[in-house]
């Protein structure tokens, strides 16, 4: 598996996703659970999307954090 144009553009959803959620918003958005659900849920994806590339092509840290 090597890190081409799908993993990329999915790379860029799911910062751009990452990013508009995490745009100041009211008191109750950020109080939200299903906000932070989908900021978790977010997060898993990309974690698990730069562990299979890195796996293979050495693209990002080995233990990603957040």
């Amino acid at each position: 598996m090597e890190f081409n144009g799908g993993h990329a553009f999915e790379l860029t959803r799911l910062n751009r996703a990452l990013a508009h959620l995490a745009r100041p918003g009211s008191r109750e958005d950020w109080l939200s659970s299903q906000r932070k659900q989908s900021i978790e849920r977010l997060w898993s994806r990309k974690r698990r999307l730069l562990r299979e590339v890195a796996k293979y092509d050495g693209y990002g840290p080995e233990f990603p954090v957040a």
